[in-house]
Order: C-alpha cells, then structure tokens, then sequence
C-alpha cells in the first residue's frame, strides 16, 4: 500500500463506537423515526426538538461529553439522553401549559462509553413523555404508546418487563437489611448472599428477586410495606387493565433497577425475542427540582435496527437520458424512485445497473431489469 493511500485510511478512521450510517440502513432509520413519530401524534403527543448541546448544569449530566463554550466560557454538555432535556422543558418552557402535557422526540445522543450488549455511542433515540398525569392510567397509556410504536414499525414480538426499582429498597429499610446486601443480591440473583439473614428475610427477597411469569401472584403473598404499598396497588390496577394484544407478554420482575436510577414508580423495561439488547425503557419518576410526577418511555434505534421490519420494497425505476419529464414527474408524484441518465449514448441496462435500479423504462413502460 502507498504511504499517501495509508495515511487517507487512517485520517478516515472514525472513533470506536461511532459510524458511518449509509444506504439503505439510513433511509431505513429516518422512515422507523417518521413512523414512530406519527404514531406518537395520533396518540396526540406533540414533537418537540432540544437542542444537542446545553450548558452542563442545566442538562445535570455526568455521563456526556463536556465541552467549552468560548463564547461564554462555560462548560456545555452534548447530551447523552433527552429525557433530562424534556425535564428542564416541561420546568421551563412549558411551566404555564396545563396539565397534563404529551410530548414526543427524536434526536442522535452521544454517550461516553458503549456496553457489550449496546456498543454504539451514538445512536438515535425516540420517546414520548406524560408530564403531570400521576395515575395507573396515565401509565398504562404510555405502556399502551410504546406497543402502539413498536407495532407500528412492525416489531412482531414484544415482552414489557414490569418493576418497581425502589421496591428491594423499601423492603430492606422494613425489616433492617443493609443498602450494600440489597445491592450485592440485586446484582448476583443469588439469595445466597443474604444467608447471615433470618429465612423469612430470605423468603421475602427471594420472591423479590425472581422473575415472575405470573405477573402478580407471589407479590400478593409479601408481608405489607407502607413505603411500597401504594406503588404496587397501582401496579396491581396496570397489570389488570392493560389490553391484551397479540404478540405482546407482560412479565414481572419485580426488583429490576439497571437502567432506572431516577424512577420512583412502577417501571418497564421493553424487550424482544429477536434482539439481545433492551430495546428501550420507560416508567414513572418526578421531574428534578420540582414535585412533578412524570411518565414516559425511551427507543433506541441500535437495538430497533435488527427487529424492526421497516425495510422497504421499493422499485428504483432507471429512465434513459432523454425520457419524457412529464413522465417522470408523473412517476414520482406517484411514490416511484426515479433515476434519471446523465448522458446519451451509453448502455442504458448497464448504467441502470450501476445506480442499483431495479426496472428501467423502456418506451414510457416500467420493465424489470
């Protein structure tokens, strides 16, 4: 290889985690985020657009990149999740709309460091957030939103894990269990780590700690927690009143806390058969500086790419140079992808080929290639 063509790969390198999104993954993601997007509408979530950067105290974040602003010599953060963003909007902005308000976005996030089931840092994400309706219904709205997005880009199967994040934690204040046990059990899965505990402390945390595929049964046999009770009657009234559709499962694991570090009320997290990864999250929390009940869900195009069916079957019709305009624009106005020649003279098959079409006009009928 020559120094000058090995230099030019090298300066094209782009950082780990970050790619290039070219044809057709990129048409197929703008069509999934439109589609999402209108979903959302229909359900009558208003779009709103945040700005990719913000000043680093008034985006709270710790996980995105910081970067000074030499206009005003403050430190700005480019976001690493909208949700805070759709928080200071709703504080802000918004403060005199009445309640409660239905907002919807979309936008590319970048964060600092991928996972190994997520190694993207830059992905687009999409959600929708319900500011001020604090009830069981308000929830199985949003539950019902999500469905409704993912059905809409044609996800076949879907499993929405309920939780309760701060339940384990509730618990453990109750009955005198340390933070650190409840963390290490948590993480583990493993009520063996709570063996210096009494057994009907392991008896409780062993439910806690195990998904449930009957969503509610073994949660009605736990001793009452006043903290917690609240949270899990509403989660009692979402699990009895959210439809049944075809291909969506709703399972309990009642515990789960990955992912939810600010959520205050009955979670989810939204998985499918055909992906390794979480394909988003969502659940209840309170907006930061205010008292605010929120309610809202996250999808992340990384792990919506290889579930989603959005690809389209789109004929890409070739029209030789010299075809009719007329008959072009009638084509395109139709939906068609029309291509047009640049020059005479050339072997139009052949240079319909190259443009990657798949039919070619030939005397103003559309023909298969």
């Amino acid at each position: 290889m020559k120094n000058s063509d090995a230099s030019a790969n090298v300066a094209a390198l782009l950082p780990t985690g970050i790619t290039d999104v070219l044809y057709p993954q990129a048409d197929t993601n703008t069509r999934i985020l439109n589609t999402l997007l209108n979903t959302a509408f229909t359900f009558g979530y208003e779009q709103i657009a945040p700005p990719l950067v913000e000043f680093s105290d008034t985006l709270l974040a710790t996980d995105g990149f910081q970067v000074l602003d030499p206009i005003s010599n403050r430190m700005m953060c480019i976001r690493a999740d909208i949700t805070p963003q759709i928080n200071r909007i709703a504080r802000v902005r918004l403060k005199h709309k009445k309640r409660p308000i239905r907002l919807s976005y979309g936008g590319n996030v970048l964060r600092v460091r991928g996972n190994h089931t997520r190694p993207s840092r830059e992905y687009t994400q999409f959600g929708a957030e319900l500011i001020g309706g604090d009830t069981a219904s308000a929830d199985i709205e949003i539950i019902q939103l999500a469905i409704a997005c993912l059905k809409s880009i044609r996800v076949d199967t879907i499993n929405i894990d309920l939780c309760i994040p701060k339940l384990a934690y509730a618990y453990a204040q109750q009955l005198g269990v340390a933070p650190t046990d409840i963390d290490t059990v948590l993480s583990s899965r493993n009520i063996n780590d709570m063996a210096s505990y009494d057994t009907h402390i392991q008896n409780i945390f062993n439910i806690l700690i195990t998904p449930q595929k009957s969503v509610l049964d073994k949660l009605t046999t736990l001793p009452k927690c006043d903290v917690i009770a609240p949270v899990l009657d509403r989660l009692q009234t979402i699990v009895k009143n959210i439809p049944v559709i075809d291909g969506v499962h709703i399972s309990l694991d009642p515990c789960e806390n990955r992912g939810f570090s600010f959520h205050d009320g009955v979670a989810f997290t939204i998985f499918s058969s055909d992906s390794q990864a979480p394909l988003g999250r969502g659940g209840k929390y309170t907006l930061q500086n205010s008292t605010e009940s929120a309610i809202g869900f996250s999808l992340y195009f990384d792990s919506l790419q290889s579930v989603a069916r959005m690809q389209a079957d789109v004929q890409r019709i070739y029209a030789p140079y010299g075809t009719d305009a007329t008959h072009i624009d009638r084509l395109r106005a139709n939906g068609q992808v029309v291509v047009v020649g640049l020059c005479a003279g050339v072997d139009t098959t052949v240079d319909a080929m190259h443009n990657t079409c798949t039919h070619i006009l030939v005397d103003n009928t559309v023909q298969q290639l």
